[in-house]
């Protein structure tokens, strides 16, 4: 991504929800999709356990996470698992999605992690 001040190129800070110029030092945070995501516009190293492409650099509830745009999976590491739910609880509308069960069949999937190859624990 480029700078919209300058035109120079934007680079991804390190744990941080925004991208940062290396010209101007300006920074832009990327708008939040339907999801709550923020995408960063980076590809991340792994690719999409279901899609087999390239998973992005995101952010949701303010944790980095890695985030398939294609089927909208999200691979979050476990020491940031707990902080997004009590933090989208503590968002949530009640009633929103209350009457709205979960497929309980989709937990019982198995995919492999694309860092280490262990299978990945499942989340409604």
């Amino acid at each position: 991504m480029t700078c919209q001040s300058c035109g120079a190129p934007m680079r991804l800070k390190e744990d941080a929800q925004y991208l940062k110029c290396d010209y101007c030092k300006g920074i832009h945070f990327p708008e939040v999709n339907s999801d709550g995501v923020r995408v960063l516009g980076e590809k991340a190293t792994g690719s999409c356990p279901v899609c087999a492409i390239l998973l992005d650099e995101a952010v949701l509830s303010g944790q980095r996470i890695l985030y398939c745009g294609r089927c909208r999976g999200m691979l979050v590491a476990m020491d940031r698992f707990m902080a997004i739910i009590e933090d989208m609880r503590s968002r949530r509308e009640t009633g929103s999605d209350a009457a709205r069960q979960p497929d309980w069949k989709d937990l019982d999937r198995r995919i492999h992690c694309p860092k280490c190859g262990r299978t990945l624990d499942t989340h409604p």
